[in-house]
């Protein structure tokens, strides 16, 4: 069984002052042009599910 997210909400992180994504769809492509976000919506997200991520990591600056 996977993991679905269903909503992602991002305040303050990186370019991102506030994002809201209702219905993210269970299958999903992130695609956008150099710098618009896309990595950084990933990292954000990694933030929270990424177990393995050192603590020191998850310090936002």
């Amino acid at each position: 069984m996977g993991l679905h997210i269903s909503r992602i909400e991002i305040r303050n992180v990186r370019n991102f002052e506030h994002l809201v994504i209702d219905n993210f769809p269970a299958h999903a492509v992130i695609v956008g042009e150099n710098g618009v976000g896309t990595s950084n919506l990933l990292k954000a997200i990694r933030l929270v599910l990424d177990p393995s991520l050192p603590d020191s990591r998850r310090l936002l600056r």
